[in-house]
């Protein structure tokens, strides 16, 4: 009997960011193809800030000084377009 390989942590990591990428995908492209893109941006956006911090936190990834300003930023960016479509928002 031969012992199944063993995947190095590094492996395992870029793996998951693939999987991640491929569900965001898949994801987005389901969440963009619908008309008015509206709540769908922020809802992608959400789920793509979301699956960057739990793969940080999953591998203990020592993120940049700036990673959390970015998060912040791509989730203040993704909010007004769900404003701009909605017609009872008081245009």
């Amino acid at each position: 009997m031969t012992a199944l390989p063993t995947v190095s942590s590094r492996t395992r990591l870029g793996l998951e960011i693939v999987a991640a990428g491929v569900a965001g995908g898949v994801v987005g492209d389901a969440l963009l193809r619908a008309m008015p893109w509206g709540l769908n941006v922020a809802i992608g956006t959400v789920g793509l800030v979301t699956a960057a911090v739990w793969l940080i936190r999953r591998h203990r990834v020592t993120p940049g000084p700036d990673a959390a300003w970015l998060a912040i930023t791509a989730l203040l960016l993704g909010l007004p377009v769900s404003r701009a479509s909605v017609s009872w928002a008081g245009a």
